[in-house]
């Protein structure tokens, strides 16, 4: 096969400048003030969002057992170095969501789907969708991913779960446990496509959302990494604060989170806005 020099350079071209594209759109977006916004806005949601998920889920029985292995997944895979000590300051705060009455539980069920709520305008905001959902539309759908959302989590989780159990029974167990390894890289690629593709309030491709997702999840996993590393070895949260060093350490976690998941957003509007540019112009006349 003949080598095809001006091909080459032709696509690093169109790869290069697709880059800087992404760079403008981000910096035009300013993505780090509603990344700081949504951090913000989920350090005051998060323990109604996963007492209401945990709540969903324990009135499934069959799911009942899951919730020990989705909290290990939860705390272990997103809160990198902290995740047993805020476990435990959460967990302590979802057993009091217990002891609130039925006015309680709604307000946590608000408080909840002002989350949704927040990351549904913000990422329509990076689509430059100027429709907005009826309320009664908006409802509907921020409804449903709080109710499905936990469902299709947990049984994919079970899923995992029982195919690691038959490879292990026929004794491929490290076969098995590669294989579930990857099932949080894998969960979080499939969530950032489904949000990429579902929230913006309009047509999207799915290949560039799976584009984003991927891109999203390759950045999560690098970064938990990167991150992991830094509050290892250069301790400065826990010299300069103590036994409350989680909690600028969830912020910044937070903080860091949303800005890969609204950087995965920007590659995926872009990515149709980039290469079909023709396209992009005539549905912003119409």
């Amino acid at each position: 096969m003949q080598f095809d020099k001006t091909l080459v350079i032709d696509k690093a071209k169109l790869c290069y400048g697709y880059i800087l594209f992404v760079w403008r759109r981000c910096k035009e977006d300013n993505i780090k003030v509603p990344a700081g916004h949504l951090a913000y806005v989920t350090l005051l949601s998060i323990v109604p969002f996963l007492a209401v998920i945990f709540y969903m889920l324990s009135a499934f029985p069959m799911f009942s057992e899951l919730n020990k292995v989705m909290e290990d997944l939860i705390y272990n895979n997103f809160v990198p170095t902290s995740g047993d000590a805020i476990k435990d300051h959460v967990g302590g705060f979802i057993e009091n969501t217990k002891k609130m009455s039925m006015m309680g539980i709604a307000s946590l069920i608000v408080i909840a789907l002002l989350l949704i709520s927040t990351i549904d305008q913000t990422i329509n905001r990076i689509w430059r969708c100027t429709k907005k959902r009826s309320v009664v539309q908006a409802f509907t759908i921020y409804w449903t991913i709080l109710s499905l959302g936990p469902i299709i989590l947990g049984s994919s989780i079970a899923l995992s779960s029982y195919l690691f159990s038959i490879v292990q029974d026929q004794g491929f167990l490290s076969i098995g446990q590669q294989l579930l390894s990857f099932m949080p890289f894998v969960i979080a690629w499939l969530a950032f496509s489904g949000v990429y593709t579902l929230v913006p309030h309009q047509r999207v491709d799915f290949r560039h959302a799976a584009v984003g997702g991927l891109v999203a999840s390759l950045l999560l996993t690098v970064g938990t990494d990167v991150f992991t590393l830094y509050i290892t070895n250069f301790p400065t949260q826990q010299l300069i604060y103590g036994a409350l060093a989680v909690i600028p350490i969830l912020f910044v976690w937070t903080y860091f989170n949303w800005l890969i998941v609204l950087f995965g957003a920007e590659v995926t509007v872009t990515l149709e806005e980039y290469l079909t540019p023709d396209k992009t112009q005539q549905e912003e006349t119409l």
